[in-house]
């Protein structure tokens, strides 16, 4: 029976994988209108038109499916010379090394960032009214 569980895995995995790149294909070419022709947002952000012709747009469009090509080509190459069960305990590894990193970024900045909630800092009801009174006072003027 493990072999029918092995199996459903592998049939969500597969479906999460091809979900994720048919989303980024697609993400793309929905992307592309705000940027050329601008959309009203209420951002007060800076945003930037592009002034590109139809052929620089679909060079745009294109460079996806060229890198798509490439890595499959560059994915089934290494399955051949590597293997595919070595290739993927590589894989493993380079995503192994990249979570301790993140997790190690996560700690440094909750070291740094814990002077925030000093007790020197703790909020009182007398801070909370003089807030509120900043916000009244700057809604108004």
């Amino acid at each position: 029976m493990f072999w029918r569980q092995r199996r459903y895995i592998v049939a969500l995995m597969l479906f999460l994988g091809f979900f994720n790149v048919y989303s980024l294909r697609v993400n793309v070419s929905i992307a592309i209108v705000p940027m050329i022709y601008g959309v009203k947002s209420k951002s007060h952000g800076l945003t930037k038109h592009f002034d590109w012709n139809s052929k620089e747009q679909g060079l745009a469009l294109s460079s996806f499916f060229y890198g798509y090509i490439c890595t499959q080509f560059i994915g089934g190459v290494c399955a051949n010379k590597i293997g595919g069960r070595r290739s993927q305990q590589q894989w493993n590894f380079v995503f192994i090394i990249a979570a301790a990193i993140y997790l190690i970024g996560c700690v440094i900045y909750w070291f740094f960032a814990s002077g925030e909630l000093q007790p020197w800092a703790k909020p009182t009801k007398n801070n909370e009214i003089q807030l509120k009174g900043v916000q009244i006072k700057e809604s108004y003027s």
